[in-house]
């Protein structure tokens, strides 16, 4: 139980960190 709850906590950081890249991109690209 402990070990799923582990690997979907860190399943949705990564989902949400990706959502976060995505989102922060287009401006990264602007001021490079």
């Amino acid at each position: 139980m402990s070990q799923s709850k582990k690997a979907f906590h860190l399943k949705g950081f990564f989902y949400g960190t990706s959502i976060l890249l995505m989102s922060i991109m287009p401006t990264l690209t602007q001021y490079l």
